[in-house]
């Protein structure tokens, strides 16, 4: 009867992961390759040095 119980809930658990797997899947959507790419991402500048003005 023990064993019963493992495997059931070993199977229901198996089936939750797989429900999970399912949405995530529906929610976040498949890598194809053929995305395109974000354009509007930051680039970075380094920005320019003052130069120093020498007193005499």
């Amino acid at each position: 009867m023990s064993e019963a119980i493992q495997y059931l809930d070993i199977l229901i658990l198996a089936v939750i992961a797989g429900l999970v797997l399912l949405r995530l899947r529906s929610v976040l959507g498949r890598r194809t390759g053929h995305e395109k790419t974000d354009t509007s991402r930051f680039t970075y500048e380094e920005p320019q040095k003052k130069q120093r003005r020498r007193s005499y």
